[in-house]
């Protein structure tokens, strides 16, 4: 599974004070439907607590159903999603010699998923969604059908073009925001859908037009069997988001150095730069702030880790105006 520990600053952190307390709940991050079976979701954790998987459901509507089948819900791994962490589901195609309905998933997506689902169509088809398919996240928890959590399209409503299929899906062009009224290419067929940084928590209602362009940033699927996927897939695995409490702070690693690092559960850890710190904080996995010092301005200072428990985590140090984070593993 891939960690996203810091996330890159905001000029608009003012405007998301108020959104923290949405950050209540799991939601699609990224969706990905390309050529063949080049199909994936990425589901996020905007919260401050490991969230079990096998507490959320991923469901299909299709072609413009109103409901989903029970071949057309899946219920996610027991895989803990830490906080502030992205976990990527691919559609389980993996046999090179596959063709037809069977074509593998291209070697790069493949390489970026966390778990591979529903390798056989008639026994769950979850995972086989073309652009005209809502998707939703459920909270199943309770037991049964749960409720939702995130829903991607309108449920109901099938957005394709009939005499231009290639074309089908939702984008941002109103009133209805379909290929079938404005022939304007969809961006959830044969595109990568990325959520917006300041989106906090998901879409609970299926019912209301869906505009992709609200919460949604879009890339162009590579061709078939392209490599040329540079950008595409690139973010997936991490997800930039408001909720993240690191989210004022430079992504940008600090120019400096701490050694050693790993450290010890009872060493000396020194942090060294070209600038001088004038004060430094920590924070755990969890977002969690366990230490903040003021040091005077020094190039270089030491840490003692005798009160941090085993685990990673994430230096912020302040020169002026300007703030850097730099990464470090207590054994």
């Amino acid at each position: 599974m891939k960690k996203l520990l810091l996330l890159a600053a905001f000029g608009f952190a003012a405007t998301f004070a108020s959104a923290q307390n949405d950050c209540i709940e799991l939601f699609f991050s990224e969706y990905v439907e390309g050529w063949g079976n080049d199909k994936a979701l990425e589901i996020y954790n905007p919260t401050s607590e490991p969230k079990n998987l096998s507490d959320y459901m991923i469901s299909r509507f299709s072609n413009g159903s109103p409901s989903a089948q029970a071949n057309q819900r899946y219920v996610l791994p027991d895989v803990m999603l830490a906080p502030y962490d992205a976990y990527v589901v691919v559609i389980d195609k993996t046999n090179p010699d596959g063709e037809g309905q069977e074509q593998p998933v291209t070697m790069k997506l493949q390489e970026k998923a966390d778990h591979f689902a529903n390798p056989v169509y008639n026994d769950n088809n979850t995972m086989y969604f073309n652009g005209n398919d809502a998707m939703m996240l459920s909270n199943v928890a309770g037991g049964g059908t749960g409720f939702p959590v995130d829903i991607i399209g309108r449920i109901g409503e099938d957005p394709g073009s009939p005499n231009f299929p290639e074309l089908s899906g939702w984008n941002d062009v109103g009133p209805s925001f379909t290929t079938v009224t404005n022939g304007v290419p969809g961006w959830t067929t044969n595109h990568t859908m990325i959520r917006k940084a300041e989106v906090t928590i998901g879409r609970f209602t299926g019912s209301e037009l869906f505009n992709t362009g609200l919460e949604w940033d879009t890339l162009a699927a590579p061709g078939a069997q392209s490599e040329d996927i540079d950008g595409v897939w690139e973010s997936l695995g991490s997800h930039d988001c408001a909720c993240e409490p690191l989210s004022t702070v430079d992504k940008e690693t600090a120019p400096g150095t701490l050694f050693p690092n790993p450290v010890g559960p009872s060493e000396m850890l020194r942090f060294t730069a070209p600038y001088q710190t004038e004060r430094y904080e920590i924070f755990d996995i969890t977002g969690k702030r366990v230490a903040d010092v003021v040091i005077g301005n020094v190039e270089s200072f030491e840490i003692g880790t005798a009160k941090l428990g085993k685990g990673v985590y994430v230096l912020r140090t302040y020169a002026g105006s300007s703030a850097y984070v730099n990464k470090f593993v207590v054994q």
